[in-house]
């Protein structure tokens, strides 16, 4: 029997709405600390989907109608391979939810499919889905590279190898951000986000770090990328199941997993997003 997305979904999610200003997304960003949400109209109908990925992207725009992506939805009756596979079309990690009038109900992530990987894909090896492009750096590389690699790939997490080629770690723009010295008052000046009614967190502004230093024109030092990297990440072996994988996403709430050959060469990284290609 078919699974349907309303099984699975994330119910009344974080959502906007336009017209509105990217200063109010970001703010929605920080507060709710989220990577992404849908925008609606003034009656609650699904019109488009922003991510942090969008704001990256569109450094330049002041507008949510020119920041939006007018992605495609997914209703609750449809099989969750219909939404798997418009993840995978979109190579982004948001896909919202709506009822046949096309008001919003939900969203989706890849990890709302992690149990079922977790139950169904215990003997498919991971090596199959291994389809992301995937940028290493060295580990002596200075940290103030990073962003300027990221505005070109627009790619956000990088494998660290060592001389001779061998695996070291793994960095993202949110190891990146603890280098930033950003302070309060540069985000409250910035985005007017202050409120003891609505607080904030530094998670929430994690997220938005290349955005908020290209915004605030901050400049990081000249540290080497082993002084920050997480040296010990989660790791897969490029023989091991989606099951597994699925797991050590769900278990850390990760977005990726690097996938070894052996504990010194790598092989590339598994993407939550790859994975819904087992729906396939």
């Amino acid at each position: 029997m078919a699974i349907p997305v309303s099984d699975i979904m994330t119910r009344k999610p974080t959502s906007y709405h336009a017209p509105s200003t990217v200063d109010e997304l970001v703010g929605i960003f920080i507060k709710k600390n989220v990577t992404g949400f849908p925008i609606t109209d003034s009656n609650g109908r699904y019109i488009g989907m922003v991510s942090r990925r969008d704001i990256f992207d569109n450094t330049g725009e002041t507008q949510t109608a020119m920041l939006m992506r007018k992605a495609k939805a997914v209703k609750e009756s449809d099989p969750i391979q219909v939404a798997a596979a418009e993840i995978v079309s979109q190579r982004r990690r948001h896909v919202a939810v709506v009822d046949d009038q096309g008001y919003l109900k939900g969203i989706l992530t890849p990890q709302n499919f992690m149990d079922i990987l977790i139950q169904n894909y215990k003997s498919v090896p991971v090596s199959r889905f291994l389809a992301s492009k995937v940028v290493p750096i060295y580990d002596r590389m200075p940290v103030s590279v990073v962003p300027e690699i990221s505005r070109i790939t627009g790619i956000y997490t990088y494998p660290v190898l060592k001389s001779g080629g061998i695996f070291a770690g793994l960095v993202t723009d949110r190891d990146i951000f603890e280098r930033a010295k950003v302070s309060t008052e540069t985000i409250v000046s910035e985005f007017n986000i202050s409120s003891d009614e609505d607080p904030w967190t530094w998670d929430g502004v994690r997220n938005l770090m290349p955005y908020i230093m290209f915004r605030s024109h901050v400049k990081l030092p000249e540290t080497e990328i082993s002084e920050i990297m997480i040296k010990n990440p989660s790791t897969v072996f490029v023989t091991d199941t989606v099951e597994r994988v699925a797991t050590i996403m769900k278990k850390g709430n990760f977005n990726q997993v690097p996938v070894i050959e052996t504990r010194e060469k790598l092989s590339g990284i598994i993407y939550d997003v790859d994975l819904m290609g087992a729906f396939a």
